[in-house]
């Protein structure tokens, strides 16, 4: 009993003490912006999971692309404009702070990143 209430108190303290909630969505409540860039650069990836983050008061929005055994991710600002492409680790989370490293794709997903 003591344990199960050691981790029910863990639970609802690690949003709190580490400053940030991941709420997942369904693609269809990614905002348009975001749908459309997905749609535009990386054509044969699909939506697999999308998050709506709050880190301390900052949205972004956290996009698993999925296409054949090849996954990334995209990060993108709570106004839907692409951040970052990010690491995504073999645990089914993407590393935090990482960047990329580039990776060879297909040849339709060379302009998979705007540059800046």
């Amino acid at each position: 009993m003591k344990k199960l209430l050691l981790i029910l108190f863990i639970g609802i303290l690690a949003p709190v003490i580490f400053g940030q909630t991941k709420t997942e969505l369904k693609p269809a409540d990614l905002p348009k912006s975001v749908t459309d860039f997905i749609a535009k650069n990386v054509k044969t990836y699909t939506i697999d999971k999308a998050f709506k983050v709050d880190s301390k008061g900052v949205i972004t929005y956290d996009v698993l692309l999925v296409y054949g055994a090849d996954k990334i991710v995209f990060i993108f600002d709570k106004d839907g404009k692409f951040v970052k492409r990010a690491e995504h680790g073999s645990k089914g989370g993407m590393q935090k702070g990482q960047e990329a490293k580039p990776q060879p794709q297909p040849a339709e997903h060379k302009k998979a990143e705007p540059k800046k």
